[in-house]
């Protein structure tokens, strides 16, 4: 038979309902809130530090989940070679369009270039 207390704790103004805590406990998580409750620093400090962990190890994974996705990706292409097709065609326009902004860029530079050079002729001209 499990014990279980309901807590109500003042914050400021806000008063925060915590029902059925295991009374056995010093910690425990509070739902899906997010919340934990505990009754000591220490407990609390150790699942700060557990928290910390995990999060430190899932970031760490990272590059090893996009090893992982390449490496499926390099799969399914060989499995259906429709999809390697469809890559190939996504990898192109993307290419194609870095290319056209680039262009864009390189059009503006020219327009900008060319207007100054025409204006300072112009003024040239209207001095003599």
């Amino acid at each position: 038979m499990e014990t279980v207390v309901d807590v109500s704790v003042k914050v400021g103004e806000e008063t925060m309902e915590f029902k059925q805590l295991p009374a056995a406990l010093s910690i425990a998580n509070f739902g899906s809130s997010g919340v934990v409750v505990s009754e000591s620093r220490e407990a609390m400090n150790a699942e700060v530090e557990a928290m910390l962990r995990t999060s430190k190890q899932v970031l760490e994974s990272i590059p090893y989940h996009e090893s992982v996705i390449a490496s499926c990706d390099d799969m399914l292409k060989v499995l259906n070679p429709q999809l390697a097709k469809e890559k190939a065609q996504e990898e192109k326009i993307g290419q194609l369009e870095q290319k056209v902004s680039g262009m864009e860029g390189t059009l503006t530079d020219i327009r900008e270039m060319l207007s100054k050079a025409l204006n300072g002729s112009s003024n040239s001209k209207k001095t003599s």
